[in-house]
């Protein structure tokens, strides 16, 4: 299981392998990662995910749902965005629900402590 996660990850889409606290943070200062937020990204995420936690590896806490939290906000926005121009309301709804993320996250993880 833990291969076939790996090779998920990588054939599919490669930006879906780390954290995504960094690359997320790097999209917010302007910079663009190519297919960072697609929705082949958000899959390989979902499903890479989900074997590696069922291959028994340790999956960090707040990365990975930063990265999934922003790419389904992006995939939402989809329709806002062919109607408006607004670029700040579009960076600000990949950083809001990575915000509310973590945020949702730690408390989670402090109800289970």
């Amino acid at each position: 299981m833990m291969m076939f996660s790996l090779l998920l990850t990588f054939n599919i889409s490669p930006v879906a392998a780390g954290s995504g606290i960094p690359q997320m943070k790097t999209q917010l200062t302007g910079a663009k990662i190519k297919n960072y937020l697609s929705l082949k990204t958000l899959a390989a995420k979902l499903v890479g995910l989900t074997t590696a936690v069922g291959a028994g590896m340790f999956i960090g806490q707040e990365g990975p749902f930063v990265h999934i939290s922003s790419a389904v906000a992006n995939q939402v926005s989809k329709p806002v965005r062919t109607h408006t121009h607004a670029h700040s309301q579009l960076t600000s709804l990949p950083s809001s629900s990575s915000g509310s993320s973590r945020s949702t996250e730690s408390k989670i993880t402090s109800r289970c402590r």
